[in-house]
C-alpha cells in the first residue's frame, strides 16, 4: 500500500512540475516592452530582436510586444506586425508570385525595392500595406499594417530594417 501511495505522489509531483514549467514558459514567451525601457535598446530608437535576427528603428510612441515568431508594434491608432517566414523560393519575386496564387490576389500594386541591400517589395492589398524583405536565403520578413494612420511609420520602420545573422 505504501509503494502505491508513493507512486501516486511521484506522478502527482511530476504533473505539477510539468504544469508549472508550462505556465512559466508561456509567461516568458510574451513580453510587452514600452519603447522607453532599456531592454533591446541600442541607440535612442533602435531595437534588436535577437530571436528573429533583425533590428529596426521604432518611433518613441510605440509599445513593443515580442512573441515567439512575431513582433507587434502598438500605437494608439493601430498596430504594425513583423514576422519571418521560411521559403523554398530563391527570390522575392518567386515568393510573392506563389503567395499571390495561393491567396488569390494580383501583384498589380507591387513596388520593387532594395532595403539596406536586401531585395524587397511593397504590396498594397485593399487597406493593408505589406513590406516583404528577402534578407537571407530561404527567409522572408513581412512588415504590415491595415491602419492608414500608420502607413508613414511602417515605411520608416521597414526602411530601417537590418538583418542580424547569428
Amino acid at each position: 500500500m505504501k509503494v502505491s501511495n508513493r507512486k501516486h505522489l511521484l506522478h502527482l509531483s511530476i504533473l505539477i512540475l510539468v504544469g508549472a514549467t508550462f505556465v512559466i514558459l508561456a509567461a516568458v514567451s510574451v513580453k510587452s516592452i514600452p519603447v522607453n525601457q532599456q531592454a533591446f535598446k541600442i541607440e535612442s530608437e533602435s531595437f534588436i530582436f535577437s530571436q528573429l535576427n533583425f533590428s529596426i528603428d521604432v518611433p518613441s510612441d510605440y509599445v513593443i510586444e515580442e512573441k515567439y515568431s512575431l513582433v507587434i508594434l502598438k500605437s494608439n491608432v493601430g498596430e504594425i506586425a513583423i514576422s519571418n517566414n521560411g521559403t523554398n523560393f530563391e527570390t522575392i519575386d518567386q515568393y510573392l508570385n506563389d503567395l499571390g496564387v495561393k491567396n488569390h490576389f494580383s501583384l498589380t500594386d507591387k513596388e520593387d525595392l532594395v532595403i539596406n541591400s536586401y531585395p524587397a517589395a511593397k504590396l498594397i492589398i485593399g487597406k493593408r500595406v505589406d513590406y516583404f524583405i528577402y534578407a537571407t536565403e530561404w527567409t522572408v520578413y513581412t512588415l504590415s499594417t491595415d491602419s492608414e494612420a500608420l502607413y508613414d511609420d511602417l515605411d520608416q520602420i521597414a526602411r530601417s530594417f537590418r538583418y542580424i545573422p547569428q
